[in-house]
């Protein structure tokens, strides 16, 4: 395993160009889900739910950045604390030249640490992948329920209540 020096800090509004980018095309590519859908309507709709979850005041962005350059990200992590102590990742992206070092694993480590979830229920991922799935769900004790996204139970932290 390489290592790379790496400085984490939450989003600021320049990035969200790139996590819209990569997340839009980086799930279209690890996800059968995703790829079985035609593209103008995956783009157009996915689009919709991304914006849904940024624009929740709860979610937040950890970036994983060069030291050297803090807008040269190497990965992130969407996630969201509900008021139940529930944390949500949303979705998890590591460039592909960085991936296979640790760095999804330190930042699944740092919300964990970053919010204040119960650590006996399982954390939530809304989004999930292909390949490698079964690993990480079990090493960060993971369940995946996109349904969590739904009107009825996707949870505005702002007001501490659901939204829908």
């Amino acid at each position: 395993m390489k290592y790379i020096a790496t400085d984490y800090r939450q989003a600021l509004p320049g990035d969200l160009p790139f996590v819209y980018n990569s997340w839009l095309k980086g799930y279209r590519d690890r996800s059968r889900w995703a790829q079985s859908i035609p593209s103008q309507i995956y783009f157009s709709n996915h689009k919709k739910v991304i914006e849904k979850v940024l624009h929740n005041p709860g979610a937040r962005i950890l970036l994983a950045v060069s030291p050297e350059c803090a807008e040269q990200i190497f990965g992130y992590l969407v996630y969201q604390e509900t008021p139940q102590n529930i944390t949500m990742l949303h979705y998890l992206y590591v460039k592909q030249p960085y991936r296979g070092i640790g760095l999804a694993g330190t930042l699944v480590n740092m919300v964990s640490k970053l919010t204040a979830h119960d650590k006996t229920v399982p954390m939530i991922a809304t989004h999930n992948f292909d390949t490698g799935w079964e690993a990480m769900s079990e090493k960060w004790n993971l369940v995946f329920n996109p349904y969590v996204l739904g009107a009825e139970t996707f949870y505005d932290q702002s007001k501490s209540r659901q939204v829908g």
